[in-house]
């Protein structure tokens, strides 16, 4: 079992509880490994699963107004994430502009 993404990343992730929460920003803590049980009658599969911390303001606010979801920034802020809920990381701007930028020349 591999995971792509490792502590530190910030990803955006959709919820488990439905489409109806919109997607929101985490930042990934720590990562958990959990091995498949048999069972009598269902096999139980193995999923890994991550320790996060959400971390936009405005982004808590939201979800606490309209979904009662009890946040409390930037204290309380800690949630669970399982990898298959991670849509993508989110790529700094700041990079992006190094890698790809080129300075014009003035010319008179």
């Amino acid at each position: 079992m591999k995971t792509k993404y490792k502590p530190g990343d910030i990803v955006l992730v959709r919820s488990s509880a439905g489409p109806a929460i919109p997607n929101v920003h985490v930042k990934l803590i720590k990562v958990h490994f959990v091995k498949g049980a048999k069972g009598n009658t269902l096999d139980w599969p193995e999923f890994i699963w991550w320790e996060a911390e959400l971390t936009k303001e405005s982004e808590v606010k939201m979800l606490k107004k309209r979904f009662q979801i009890p946040y409390v920034w930037p204290s309380d802020v800690g949630t669970r994430v399982y990898d298959s809920d991670i849509i993508k990381k989110v790529r700094k701007n700041t990079s992006y502009r190094k890698k790809n930028y080129k300075r014009k020349r003035k010319t008179v």
